[in-house]
Parts: C-alpha cells; sequence; structure tokens
C-alpha cells in the first residue's frame, strides 16, 4: 500500500488496529524495507514488523556475492530504527533466469548461494526469513519480465527442485525445518517469448560460467512453523 500510494499511512494504521480488535493472532503489515523508514509509526499498530529484502530488485542491484550481507544490513538497519519490535523479513529470493540487473545475475547456482548465505546468516541471528518463493509463477513475466517467473525452488514446468534437497531438525525454535543444497549449476531449460513465439533452448552458457562457482551443501530452506501451532504464518 505504501509502496504503490494507495494508502495513507494514517488510513493504514487505522485499518490495522480494526483487524487486531477482531483478531486473537499477531497482525503486522508487509512492505519493502524503505517504506517502514519513511513511515515508522506504523511500527505501532503491528505486532511485528515484517519487510521485504529483494537485493536483486534494489534501486542499486546487489551482485549476489554480497547479496546475503545486504539483506543482514538491511535488516540490522530497520531493528535500529524499530527497537521495540521483532524484525521479520517477509520477501526474500533470488532468480535463477533471466536479466541481469548490473551486478545482480540470475542463476541457478546463484539463486542457490544467496538463498543459503542468507539463511545461515538468519539461523546464527535467531530472526526469520520467508523465502520467495516455492515454485515459479510463469505469469509474473507479463509484470516483470521474463525473470518474474524464475524465482521459485521447484521448477513448475517440470514438477522437480531445481536443487537437490533433503529435510533436517533446526534447532532454533523459531526455524522448525531445513534443506540443504547439494549441488549448483546444472543444465535447466530457459523459455524465451521471441517474435510472439516459445521456444526453448538449452542455457548452456549459463552452466558453463556457473561451473566456477560450485557451492557446497548449506541450508537451503527454512520454514517457520509456528503457524503448526495456530500462530501466525
Amino acid at each position: 500500500m505504501l509502496l504503490r500510494g494507495e494508502m495513507s499511512p494514517a488510513d493504514l494504521i487505522a485499518y490495522i488496529r480494526d483487524v487486531k480488535s477482531q483478531v486473537s493472532m499477531p497482525v503486522t503489515y508487509a512492505d519493502v524495507w524503505e517504506f517502514w523508514l519513511r513511515y515508522p509509526d506504523v511500527q505501532n499498530a503491528v505486532d511485528f514488523v515484517s519487510i521485504h529484502i529483494l537485493p536483486y530488485w534494489e534501486d542499486f542491484p546487489i551482485p549476489a556475492t554480497i547479496a546475503a550481507a545486504h539483506v543482514d544490513a538491511i535488516r540490522k538497519k530497520v531493528a535500529v530504527a524499530m527497537p521495540n519490535k521483532e524484525i521479520v523479513i517477509g520477501e526474500f529470493g533470488w532468480p535463477s533466469a533471466g536479466r541481469m540487473r548490473e551486478g545482480a545475475r540470475p542463476s541457478p547456482s546463484n539463486q542457490a548461494r544467496v538463498i543459503s548465505e542468507t539463511l545461515a546468516l538468519a539461523q546464527r541471528e535467531n530472526y526469520r526469513v520467508n523465502v520467495i518463493e516455492a515454485f515459479d509463477q510463469p505469469w509474473k513475466r507479463w509484470l516483470e519480465g521474463a525473470v518474474g517467473g524464475h524465482w521459485g525452488i521447484f521448477d513448475r514446468a517440470a514438477q522437480a527442485p531445481k536443487f537437490r534437497l533433503r529435510r533436517r531438525r533446526v534447532r532454533s525454535p523459531a526455524l522448525a525445518d531445513a534443506s540443504s543444497c547439494r549441488n549448483s549449476a546444472r543444465r535447466f531449460d530457459v523459455r524465451r517469448r521471441l517474435d510472439g513465439r516459445t521456444r526453448q533452448r538449452r542455457a548452456a552458457a549459463v552452466v558453463a560460467t556457473d561451473r566456477g562457482a560450485r557451492i557446497a551443501a548449506r541450508d537451503l530452506v527454512r520454514l517457520d512453523a509456528r503457524n503448526r501451532s495456530g500462530g501466525e504464518l
């Protein structure tokens, strides 16, 4: 709402408080981190602050090599401005294919690296992160270009994970499940629309450049399990 200018901060606060008066679960509002800093009064209406940090889409795009550090630095910046609230990262992720934005390059290995390194930081610092997204959403290409359809950990068309996953228990009480990325770059199909037609090609060039960036097995997916006990999602 604030990012798109669809509602004033005062009206938003009124809506949040109206919802809180009718439900027993925690209530928050989610928006790009910069708009929380522009309108800090909104924090007084929510139970916890939910910020979106997408390094690829920043005004000054962040390379994959420092994306995890960027996410952590932004979270800490917001935490300093709002010291009495839990800061939850509502949206975070990296695309596996699409156009390059300055130094931010979509690829399978960069996706694995950014997600695993960021979640490793979150586990050490004990804060919650929602990864976007579970599955590729092709419809988003109409809004964001080709890259919009490649944010998923799972390839929707192939109905298979882009990475080999394994599940294990995480000790942190707020983070219940985890998965690990065992392999990085591999060949994958990229669909591109050209002259009104859709064709597939092998992304051999991407794979060739990714082979030098193999990633050891790290935590890939971490899910917040509070909803299992009736809390918020």
